[in-house]
């Protein structure tokens, strides 16, 4: 597996579901984000080729 870290910014769809995991270590879930947080995200493509969101961390 290839990760890349960016500083990419851009919007995109968070399933529900999906954890989040919070700058203290606690798990919870996307509604807990906040206009303005900083986050990195783990992105896997689908069975069709798309990118999906598939876990959510919360840097400050």
């Amino acid at each position: 597996m290839r990760q890349e870290l960016t500083d990419e910014t851009g919007s995109t769809t968070i399933p529900v579901g999906t954890d989040v995991i919070t700058s203290l270590g606690k798990t919870t879930t996307f509604s807990r984000l906040s206009n303005g947080d900083i986050i990195k995200m783990i992105m896997e493509k689908d069975s069709s080729g798309e990118k999906v969101v598939v876990g959510v961390w919360i840097v400050s």
